[in-house]
């Protein structure tokens, strides 16, 4: 036990000092230490722009966000109640983050808002590390990857939960680490430890806790193999979810996970299971599913919201749209996800990996278009649990392309596929940044 915290603590430290992590890499690498440093410092510009209209307070109009309730869980929750909706949907936010939480608010003087703020900053951040690292884990070339880490970075559920105190930045963390855990190692304690923590985060993300690491791991050795890993890796996971809930329940008795109370909070947001609701449903589902999770269309910004924050994309019967920037991001973006489904063929010849990556991104969208068929008001607030699985495919997607064109004999990627991707990313970055100063813009206008 003490040689897995060992290497635990060990592999913090190289995130953090940004060595490279990948076996046969040069650790001269300092593309990740890139990467957090810009997504970090643009999402701390981003939340002090926002704080400027108080967009920080409870329920504002940025996803239907609580960040006076995320704040008083990362902060203050060892020594003031927690909010019932804490319990069931973030099981261990408060255990494994309120610690970090309160000692960095008591170095900062007691400044619980800027505590909050800056491991929500972090937290995204990482998640964008985590996903280069996974790419590069994947095989995937360097341009390629720093690309599909870009889109990440600027996705919309990053920008915006990277921007204010919410639990979403950190679900994203342990999405993303729990899938490069799982792809990179050979044993079955971290990958355990951090699927355990990705469930920590979000209640929703239990069928991935279970699931994921079971069909990354399917096909790339023995069954008899296979399946005795999957029962170490299950049982790793509940002696890790046993052990939190024990040390929650002991140092935070306020907080229970079965509590029914935390349960019944959520039957409001459950649909009627009608037919004519389930299409009304799909019709504003499937935009999200594929393309407002990654560019931002144009936020309606009606002044009466029938719900708090759905007015920016779906109001009065009408859904939001793109133009300028946004059309050309969207256009480029439809026509990599389109080529990269055409690039599965045939299905024999792609990498085991990136087969069950395949897989596992097939079956998570089922399961995500079943919940969310009848569950959740507000579909952007969701998006974050897909995101990233729809980028890392599209991202093998591309590298199958740029593999079978260097197999017909040109080297490396050719120049126009550079100039489309370096194109998408500029137009891309341009209509995020753009939707940042809408929305800015539609409450400081009134103060100004």
């Amino acid at each position: 036990m003490v040689a897995h915290l060992r290497r635990a603590c060990a592999l913090g430290l190289d995130l953090l000092r940004w060595r490279r992590l990948a076996r046969g890499e040069s650790a001269a690498d300092n593309r990740a230490r890139y990467v957090f440093a810009a997504s970090f410092c643009c999402y701390y510009l981003i939340g002090q722009i926002i704080h400027e209209f108080d967009g920080h307070a409870a329920w504002n109009y940025f996803f239907n966000a609580d960040p006076p309730r995320v704040t008083s869980d990362l902060t203050q929750a060892h020594r003031a109640a927690v909010s019932v909706n804490t319990s069931a949907a973030h099981p261990f936010v408060v255990v494994l983050l309120n610690p970090i939480g309160a000692g960095l608010a008591r170095m900062l003087g007691g400044a619980n808002l800027l505590a909050a703020l800056l491991m929500s900053h972090a937290g995204a951040a990482l998640a964008n590390v985590c996903i280069y690292r996974l790419l590069r884990e994947l095989a995937v070339r360097v341009e390629v990857a720093l690309g599909a880490t870009i889109v990440h970075a600027c996705a919309t559920p990053q920008l915006v939960f990277g921007s204010i105190p919410e639990t979403a930045s950190f679900a994203s963390l342990g999405i993303a680490l729990s899938l490069w855990l799982t792809v990179r190692t050979q044993g079955v304690v971290r990958p355990a430890l951090a699927h355990v923590f990705a469930y920590g985060m979000n209640g929703a993300l239990l069928p991935h806790a279970l699931l994921a690491a079971p069909v990354l791991w399917a096909g790339r050795e023995p069954f008899r193999r296979w399946s005795w890993r999957c029962v170490a890796f299950w049982a790793c996971t509940a002696l890790a979810v046993a052990l939190l809930f024990a040390l929650q329940r002991r140092h935070y008795p306020g907080i229970n996970l079965f509590a029914e109370r935390g349960y019944l909070a959520y039957e409001g947001y459950v649909g009627p299971g009608t037919w004519p609701a389930l299409r009304h449903r799909a019709e504003r589902l499937l935009p999200h599913l594929f393309w407002f999770c990654v560019v931002a269309p144009v936020p309606l910004l009606t002044d009466a919201p029938d719900l708090i924050s759905t007015f920016m994309w779906e109001q009065k019967q009408r859904i939001a749209s793109y133009r300028g920037p946004g059309a050309v991001a969207v256009s480029l973006w439809t026509v990599l996800l389109l080529g990269a489904c055409a690039n599965l063929r045939p299905w024999g010849a792609l990498p085991p990996a990136h087969r069950s990556f395949v897989v596992l991104t097939a079956g998570w969208y089922v399961g995500v278009c079943a919940l969310f068929s009848v569950f959740g008001d507000d579909l952007l607030l969701y998006s974050f649990l897909w995101t990233s699985h729809l980028v890392v495919f599209v991202a093998l997607g591309v590298e199958r392309a740029a593999d079978r064109v260097a197999r017909d004999g040109s080297r490396g990627i050719p120049r126009r596929w550079r100039c489309a991707g370096r194109l998408l990313l500029l137009v891309l970055v341009a209509n995020q940044l753009d939707f940042v100063r809408r929305l800015v813009g539609h409450y400081l206008g009134p103060q100004t």
